[in-house]
């Protein structure tokens, strides 16, 4: 809480203001600023060292984020990209990255992991993106329909 020398209640009335405008901005984008910071963090160390922190990837290794149509697509598929690894869900014939390929974060990430970094991977590599953001319920109800036996380990 804030305190104020002049008077004890300016300092709550300044409270009361940022708090309201920590609620609208969330609103406005669907996503706190404080979710899109941890989404970043996590996004740095678990993300950026192959699509980059810019996330326009690394030819012949990992594809680039900035501006890929995937990323604008069904959160369910996103969710299992990263859960699975690319090669247990996208088709055989997609554009391939050398002969690495993502592993799975199945046992490396949380379901609020997984939604945080999604979240702001979206808003930060889909230009004018405005979905709703990727809620733990939503990571954990694609989890809870994967077989463990079949990830791309």
């Amino acid at each position: 809480m804030f305190k104020s020398i002049l008077h004890p209640s300016a300092g709550i009335l300044l409270g009361l203001v940022v708090q309201a405008n920590a609620v609208s901005a969330q609103s406005a984008s669907g996503a706190s600023a404080a979710a899109l910071a941890e989404g970043n963090t996590l996004y740095t160390n678990s993300c950026s060292a192959c699509h980059l922190p810019d996330g326009k990837g690394i030819p012949n290794l990992a594809p680039a984020l900035n501006g890929n149509p995937l990323l604008a697509r069904d959160p369910a598929l996103l969710i299992q990209i990263v859960l699975k690894g690319p090669a247990a869900v996208l088709p055989v014939d997609r554009p391939r990255y050398g002969s690495s390929t993502m592993d799975s974060f199945y046992y490396k990430l949380d379901d609020g992991q997984v939604a945080a970094i999604l979240t702001y991977v979206r808003r930060t590599f889909v230009k004018g993106d405005k979905s709703q953001p990727i809620s733990p319920k939503d990571v954990a109800a694609v989890r809870a329909k994967i077989d463990p036996e079949k990830l791309n380990n």
